[in-house]
This record gives structure tokens, sequence and C-alpha cells, in this order.
């Protein structure tokens, strides 16, 4: 079959260029393993194809995405479009082809497919920015087997004042993986430049953006960080309201193992979660005392911790009701364990100019005196209270 597409004529391959892709992305490394010279033939002949065919047979076949009817903004790049586009199907060929000749780290990429990768990445259009983030997606791997091939042609790709480095952040968020300290080391100073840059870009997974900063910032044991507090800082004052959320998200699942307080936690509210009023937000309390709630017995340390970056919030019933609510199998609720750690919470979240308070907030309050009557007396205490009285 190889033998037959690669004499094909240009228009019929650009008329199956999709379903074409899709076949040859699977069994190019079989062709490869049983006659390199017809996998060869085959693969260019389809190359060649879509470079005739322009840039209108180089767009992935993902079209627009809408939510509720409104079309979401897009520049059209990210993992989804490159995984439904011609030159995405044709750079994933190439690399299950590497992976399929089982390389040895730093055995150097071999010379057929060096020059097949870097025709792809000069393709017009939507044609290189998919192949770019089909072939980040692998830079773990990359950096592994030919390091200096992949400093030259894709970590400079990574620098956002390249047009097409969105392209390129979109295919490493999309592997979920941290790269290696050698390799962050290499992309810091971009990884920096993408979360100022951040907010012009529109690519499917962006915010994760702010995971890698947290994992930078916690590698593993006995290993220095990635960042220093001012980078970190610096970078979360210029990411996107999107990307800082994801961090405290992301902060939110480290935050239960034990080794990562002292490590992560106190030194990332210390020291590099912004102090400035505009970056606290209704949205960055609610991940707040989410994270909060997760704590355990570091419930009132981390209380302490965050207050300060705390701010009143509309539409926090089921978070008031949660603190007041028994756990699973009669283990008491935060408030019972907590209350003037609980009380200092509300106190800070709980909007006052509410017309209604939150559902739940009377049932707190009252576990919250049950437990430490002598709150009763607090300021606090009386200022929610007295909203449950309206």
């Amino acid at each position: 079959m190889a033998e037959v597409v690669a004499t094909a004529p240009p228009a019929l391959l650009n008329a199956v260029r999709f379903e074409l892709g899709h076949w040859i992305s699977s069994h190019l490394p079989k062709i490869d393993h049983r006659n390199r010279k017809i996998a060869w033939k085959l693969y260019d002949r389809v190359v060649t194809a879509l470079e005739q065919g322009g840039s209108e047979s180089l767009k992935s076949g993902l079209g627009t995405t809408s939510v509720g009817g409104v079309e979401i903004p897009s520049n059209r790049m990210g993992i989804n479009y490159a995984i439904n586009s011609p030159s995405g199907d044709l750079a994933q060929a190439l690399i299950n082809v590497l992976f399929a000749r089982k390389p040895k780290p730093n055995q150097r990429l071999a010379a057929d497919l060096k020059k097949r990768i870097q025709r792809l990445l000069k393709l017009a259009g939507e044609g290189s920015q998919n192949a770019l983030t089909i072939v980040a997606r692998q830079i773990h791997a990359l950096y592994v087997i030919d390091r200096t091939w992949t400093k030259k042609h894709l970590l400079l790709r990574f620098d956002p004042t390249d047009p097409i480095a969105e392209a390129a952040w979109a295919g490493l968020i999309a592997s979920m993986q941290m790269p290696s300290p050698a390799l962050f080391k290499e992309l810091k100073l971009n990884f920096l430049k993408a979360t100022a840059t951040s907010s012009k870009w529109t690519f499917e997974g962006l915010s994760h953006l702010g995971d890698l900063l947290i994992l930078a910032l916690n590698p593993p044991s006995r290993q220095r960080t990635l960042i220093s507090s001012e980078e970190a800082r610096d970078a979360l004052r210029k990411a996107s309201p999107e990307i800082r959320q994801q961090a405290l998200f992301f902060l939110r699942s480290q935050a239960s193992q034990s080794r990562d307080w002292k490590r992560l936690i106190v030194p990332f509210f210390r020291n590099i979660w912004p102090r400035e009023r505009k970056f606290q937000t209704q949205e960055t309390s609610h991940t707040l005392v989410m994270f909060l709630e997760d704590l355990g017995p570091h419930f009132p340390d981390g209380v302490d911790l965050v207050s300060a970056y705390l701010v009143p919030s509309a539409n926090i019933d089921v978070l008031v009701y949660q603190f007041g609510k028994d756990k699973s199998g009669g283990r008491p609720s935060i408030t019972t364990k907590y209350p003037f750690a609980t009380l200092t919470l509300l106190s800070k979240v709980v909007d006052e100019t509410l017309q209604h308070p939150p559902y739940g907030l009377s049932a707190v309050l009252s576990k919250i005196v049950e437990v430490a009557p002598e709150l009763r007396h607090d300021e606090r205490w009386q200022r929610l209270h007295r909203m449950t009285l309206t």
C-alpha cells in the first residue's frame, strides 16, 4: 500500500490528507522497519503534496470551539489542533519511528529523521506550528537522545519573541511532564518570559504554566529550587490571572505531603505570592479556602499564613456550609477542631455588605461558641452574628 500511495498524484493525496496522515502515523514505523527506502519515498511524497497544496492543505481539521453558543477566542494553536492536522500526524509519525528504533541516551538523532523534522518546522502557516507542538511534546526525550540538536532546533523556539513560541509551549504543557533540572535550566529564561507573555496567548492548557512554576519551586528532595523566590514572585505578578489561579490550585495538591509544608507552602506565602491588593481576588480567595480545608492539622497555621490574601467574597455558601458540617465517620468538623482559626477565616471571606448571610453561617457561628464560648464576646463573631439576624 505504501508503494501505491507513493505514486498517487498530489491532488489525490491532498484530498485524503487527514485519513492519510492518521494512517502514516500508525504504520510508518512498520514500513521503516521493513523497507526504509519505500517509507521515505511515501513520506516525502506526502509532504511535497501538502507543500504544493498551500496553507489550506496544512490547516487543522478542528474548527472553532464554542461554549453556550459563544465562540472561544483562539489563534488555532494547541495540542488539539495539532493532533487533528496533517502536519501534526506527519510529525507524530517521525516520533513513532524514532522510538521504534529504540534510541539510547546521547545517541544523536539519525540524519534521516533530523532533516524531515526540520522540513516540517519550515512548513507554511499552521503546518509548522502544529508540527512543532507535536515535536515539542517529546522535548524531554529528544533532549536526552540528542541535546545538541534539541538546543539548536527546538529550545530557541520557546523564546516568546518568536511568533511560533506559543506552539512550542503548547507541546511542552501537553506532555504533562516537568522538565529535568538540566532541561529546565535551558528553558528557564524563556519560561519566565512566557509567563509574562501569557496574557496574549490562547492555547488550551496555557494556565498549566502555573503548575510548572510550583514544580520548579519544589524539586525532588535535596535539590535546590529551579527558580528563586524573587523570580517566582515576579513571574506571578506578570502572569495572566488564569496562571496565578492555577498556581494556587496546583499548590493545593502539594499541601497534603508533610515534607512540603516547611519546604514549599510556608516559603510560598511568606516570600512568593504577590502582596499587592490587585492580586487578591474573589477567585483566589475561593481557591485558598479550599486549600485550607485540605490542610488537616496545619489548618490554623495555614489561616495565619494566608489571611492577608483573603478578601470578602460572594457566593461562598457551599464553603461556609462545609466548615460547619461534620466529616464522614463521625469525625469532627474543622470548626469544632479549630474554632479560633475558623472565626478568623470567616471574618476575612464573608462579605458583610450582602443583603443575606451565606447559607450555613448561623450554624457555623453557633458551633464556634459551643466549642469556645469566650468567642461570643469577640467583635468579629458579633459582627457576623448580626448578619444572621437580618
